[in-house]
């Protein structure tokens, strides 16, 4: 009698854990954990084409990362000696159809001699979602490394 209450215990406490909801499985995450690491520089075009070209330092530079959904990282960075800024980086949790965006734009002026340039050149990137979906599951990671450069371009008259 004493071995069919146990029994009978034991089913019940078996039945009472699964309606109660508790469930022991290993959930995997809906998104992709994607670091981003980002440069920019600013050159001085020296025949209207970007290259040959010339380091500008002192230039401070906006460098943007912005995620589908709305989630925005902002970096402000001076440009070196060889015209490039420090690098900055950021984790994004990416969710399934959710691209990247990359920007560096002028955040400072421009240096008095290139006060009549035009500012042109690489200032734009997207990490599409097929590039991360590629490089991991869902769940995992991935990271990349992006160098967005701008260029002032000498008059034309």
């Amino acid at each position: 009698m004493r071995k069919q209450l146990i029994i009978i215990g034991i089913i019940v406490l078996f039945v009472l854990v699964g309606l109660s909801g508790c469930v022991i499985e290993d959930e995997k995450a809906d998104y992709i954990k994607v670091t981003v690491t980002l440069t920019g520089g600013f050159w001085k075009s020296t025949n209207n084409i970007m290259r040959p070209h010339e380091p500008v330092s002192g230039v401070e530079l906006k460098l943007m990362m912005v995620k589908d959904g709305g989630e925005r990282m902002e970096f402000y960075r001076t440009t070196d000696e060889g015209g490039e800024t420090s690098a900055c980086t950021h984790t994004f949790n990416v969710y399934k159809e959710q691209p990247v965006e990359l920007t560096a734009s002028l955040f400072s002026e421009v240096p008095a001699e290139l006060k009549n340039y035009t500012i042109g050149g690489a200032a734009y990137a997207v990490i599409p979602w097929a590039q991360i979906d590629g490089a991991a599951d869902l769940g995992g990671s991935y990271s990349t490394s992006y160098s967005l450069s701008l260029f002032a371009y000498p008059p034309t008259n």
